[in-house]
């Protein structure tokens, strides 16, 4: 990604707002500073922070592919299937894609350790009140 800076002289709209302003020509131009963006506006991804996603997303089961595939359908991120299953090319997601498919992810992750800590208390509590408890 490419960043363009252009610089361009506006002058002030308002002249009647200041008095002081008409009788120094100077403070009539500011300088205004764009930064834009070569690729897609909208796009503010990293190619770094693609790369994580891409591999974060690799890392879930099937069904939690399917949930993002939801999210990406949502959003009209083009979907390309074929015998080897269904490609997307994340260079082409907008910010806002990028930022719901993260929030889920971490979602995801959350959710898998809320679950590991109740069932390693699960096992302690079995452990501790119902190791030698048998029905006779």
């Amino acid at each position: 990604m490419s960043v363009v800076i252009t610089t361009t002289n506006v002058e002030n709209e308002n002249e009647n707002e200041n008095e002081n302003e008409n009788e120094n020509e100077n403070e009539n131009i500011t300088m205004k500073t764009n930064l834009i963006d070569s690729g897609n506006n909208e796009n503010n991804v990293t190619s770094n922070e693609l790369s994580k996603l891409c591999k974060a997303i690799e890392a879930l089961e099937s069904f939690h592919h399917i949930e993002i595939g939801k999210i990406l359908k949502l959003n009209n991120v083009y979907l390309n299937e074929n015998s080897n299953g269904i490609f997307v090319n994340l260079n082409k997601i907008s910010y806002k894609t990028y930022q719901e498919i993260n929030n889920y992810i971490d979602f995801v992750k959350k959710q898998e350790n809320e679950i590991n800590k109740d069932e390693k208390l699960k096992r302690n509590l079995q452990t501790t009140y119902f190791k030698d408890n048998k029905d006779k």
